[in-house]
């Protein structure tokens, strides 16, 4: 039997037990949560790093459509009633609208340990951002600025809410060659501008901290103090080429590029006490979503397979399938 198969059994013979009422005598590790974007859902990942699956309850079902998931904090950012507007949902807790917004927003962002978010309104041209999450949301900001209409330049926001990167849709022309501009901005509109030989196609902040990762097609940067325009010291991640996601480790000791065009994970460590970790997927990767302080999400899910990095002392990629329903195992 199969490690897949085998956690597939595990955790559908426990699901089955809380559908059979034994819910007070099972219980069941929970690694985090994912979105399923296709069928609108949010689901719990069930079990261990190698033994998990994907539980087949909505967790938000008849409450709200999800848009983004906390790393830290346990909780979602949805799109609540008739009027969609942005609200907290945590299990077991009252819904919590976030204050002064009407409508869905075109883009979010969650900071690194979710105590903050950032959205995005294209029609009104403006960056809303929150602190406090997920108990007392508050605006933290409120900045004008155009995203490209794309919406895939990179776009994140610091843990205080008062700094978000967000690539300028403007190419400036210096010395012969193309410019790309990623932008810092602070609470009170202030920009701070950090040029790149190339379109920026990941960006992340560091935890609890205005240091920043920012990657292009083909190079990564650690850039200390961001809002400052700091130092910049280029990530060695071992070739890696058509970076398509960033992420810092909680720690901020570790560096973690994706790509979607080698479907390679690379993790770096920034004090260089070993070599990249390099490893290959049998996947699409385009993401790295965190789920938990060391699970990242590398693909988006639509019911099937969840492809998950774990990056703790032994990285590797896992495949975690969807658990049968209650009441339909073989």
């Amino acid at each position: 039997m199969t490690s897949c198969v085998r956690a597939a059994a595990v955790a559908a013979t426990l699901l089955w037990a809380f559908d059979a009422g034994m819910a007070q005598t099972a219980q069941v590790p929970n690694l985090g949560f994912v979105i399923d974007r296709a069928h609108q859902g949010l689901h719990t990942v069930l079990g261990v790093p190698g033994a998990a699956v994907v539980a087949p309850a909505n967790e938000t079902d008849g409450v709200g459509i999800p848009l983004a998931v906390s790393s830290h904090g346990g909780y979602a950012i949805l799109l609540a009633g008739d009027d969609a507007t942005p609200a907290v949902w945590q299990p077991q807790a009252p819904l919590r609208r976030l204050p002064g917004l009407s409508g869905a927003p075109d883009r979010i962002a969650l900071s690194p340990q979710g105590k903050a978010a950032a959205l995005y309104y294209r029609g009104e041209g403006r960056i809303v951002t929150f602190a406090g999450l997920p108990g007392a949301p508050g605006i933290a900001a409120r900045v004008d600025w155009k995203l490209p209409q794309d919406g895939t330049a990179p776009f994140a926001v610091s843990d205080d809410g008062r700094l978000v990167l967000a690539a300028d849709s403007q190419l400036l022309r210096g010395g012969g060659r193309s410019l790309s501009w990623v932008v810092v901005l602070g609470s009170g509109g202030e920009v701070a501008r950090l040029p790149l030989a190339g379109p920026a196609t990941a960006a992340a902040f560091a935890s609890n901290s205005a240091d920043a990762l920012i990657a292009t097609a083909s190079e990564a940067f650690l850039v200390r103090n961001a809002a400052a325009s700091g130092s910049v010291t280029p990530i060695r991640a071992g070739g890696l080429d058509a970076i398509s996601a960033a992420a810092l480790s909680p720690d901020g000791n570790q560096v973690l590029l994706a790509s979607s065009h080698s479907a390679r994970v690379a993790i770096v460590r920034l004090d260089a006490s070993s070599p990249p970790v390099i490893l290959n997927c049998d996947c699409a990767v385009s993401e790295l979503d965190r789920i938990n302080d060391t699970a990242y999400r590398l693909t988006p899910y639509s019911g099937g397979v969840a492809w998950i990095l774990d990056a703790s002392n032994s990285p590797r990629i896992l495949s975690v399938p969807a658990a049968p329903a209650p009441g339909n195992q073989p």
